[in-house]
């Protein structure tokens, strides 16, 4: 009977001790999700849809998503699909209107939607303008990965109806270069062609919608494979944050392994080192962004780049409003450390500037251009103010600041504002 007794103890015993052991790892999973609970966001943009040929945002949307360093961003779209304000399409006489065109470092991608630069400069043009009748709308029709092909649409199709008082181009010269040159074997029908028609071309926008959707995607499965994949993203998302900080870049736990065998490789002999900044050598998208103008196909990418500008610029000019073009530098370009990378070896001679001073040539003493090189190399070499999210490229907080700045001085002393 002791012995019953005994073991039914020992039974019950083991059972408290079970069922304890089963609680911690419960509550151990509740703590670990908890303190994920900062990463657990949407995915890192939201889903894109096809218009009429042309990718842009789905409308309407107000929700928090991870942008490329893995932080939470707030970001809002308008009815047309952009991360823009809504305004009426007639303003009153005491408004000017300032629209801006260009990619992911216009949008803001890794920005809360009151913090990238187009909305600084609405709140500090207003401000400044205070003590007068006179008020500013800035509308911000820009989106990632648009090539100056989607530009021209983008303003014939909704940006001129607005009759703004100044249409500002916002270039980050080494993706709009890589964009642009999808278009190049349709240089001399594109140049030739009218708004009108480019906008009909539904086939030639979507040259480049396979970067962003299936092609046969739509407004609903957009929507569904967002949804599908969002908690995946999430958790991967959570998981960056902890263990790598708010800089990760989404593709840190890639390239920087590959960066490291990539050298060990050239130590063994087994992989051959660039030893020049070319064509062939350089990551013109991402993250060894330079053009090199000794190379004739680049060098056509440039030129043929300058000339769409200009096609746009005359557009503006046939509408009644203003031009100027804004130019982010990279931040190979701009950055000390980078640039020093870039100009050892055989590279010694790189003359950063002459890629925007190529581009702009079509522009020159017609158009008002803002090239950032010079406050943004002050900026981070000087005053040591981290402008670009590390690894990624895209502006900081400080850099969307700084160029607030820049564009509002540039709006004031060319426009008259």
């Amino acid at each position: 009977m002791m012995d019953q007794r005994k073991n039914r103890f020992s039974q019950i015993i083991r059972q408290y001790i079970i069922t304890f052991g089963v609680l911690i790892i419960l509550l151990l999973g509740v703590e670990g999700l908890l303190r994920l609970e900062k990463g657990l966001r949407l995915i890192d943009d939201i889903p894109y849809i096809v218009v009429n040929g042309l990718t842009v945002f789905t409308p309407n949307v107000d929700t928090i998503v991870t942008g490329g360093a893995f932080t939470p961003i707030h970001v809002k779209t308008n009815k047309e699909g952009f991360a823009s304000p809504d305004y009426p399409l007639v303003a009153s006489s005491s408004i000017n209107r300032i629209i801006f065109l260009g990619n992911s470092f216009t949008r803001g991608f890794d920005v809360d939607y009151n913090k990238k630069f187009t909305s600084l400069v609405e709140q500090w043009m207003n401000e400044i303008s205070v003590a007068s009748s006179t008020k500013f709308q800035v509308m911000n029709y820009a989106i990632g990965g648009y090539s100056f092909i989607d530009q021209l649409v983008v303003y014939y199709r909704y940006v001129r109806k607005y009759h703004p008082e100044v249409v500002l181009l916002v270039v980050y010269p080494p993706w709009d270069f890589h964009t642009n040159q999808n278009f190049l074997a349709q240089k001399d029908i594109i140049l030739k062609a009218k708004l009108d028609e480019l906008n009909a071309s539904t086939t030639l926008l979507q040259k480049e919608t396979a970067s962003y959707l299936p092609s046969s995607a739509s407004t609903a499965n957009a929507i569904s494979n967002w949804e599908l994949f969002r908690f995946g993203r999430r958790i991967a998302a959570a998981i960056g944050e902890r263990l790598y900080g708010v800089t990760l870049n989404k593709s840190a736990l890639i390239s920087r392994p590959a960066s490291i065998f990539y050298r060990l490789g050239v130590r063994l002999h087994l992989l051959s080192a660039q030893q020049r900044i070319g064509a062939d050598s350089v990551n013109t998208a991402d993250n060894l962004p330079y053009f090199n103008p000794e190379d004739a196909k680049e060098a056509a990418i440039m030129r043929y780049s300058g000339a769409l500008a200009e096609k746009l610029a005359r557009a503006v000019e046939d509408d009644g409003g203003q031009f100027g073009l804004v130019i982010i530098p990279s931040y190979w370009q701009v950055d000390a450390k980078y640039r020093n990378q870039l100009l050892a070896g055989d590279s010694s001679s790189l003359d950063f500037s002459l890629p925007s001073r190529i581009l702009t040539t079509p522009l020159a003493g017609r158009y008002q251009v803002l090239d950032l090189a010079p406050s943004f190399d002050n900026a981070i070499n000087i005053d040591h103010t981290q402008l670009f999210v590390r690894d990624v490229g895209h502006l900081t907080g400080q850099g969307h600041d700084l160029t607030a700045r820049e564009i509002v001085k540039f709006l004031q002393t060319k426009f008259k504002f």
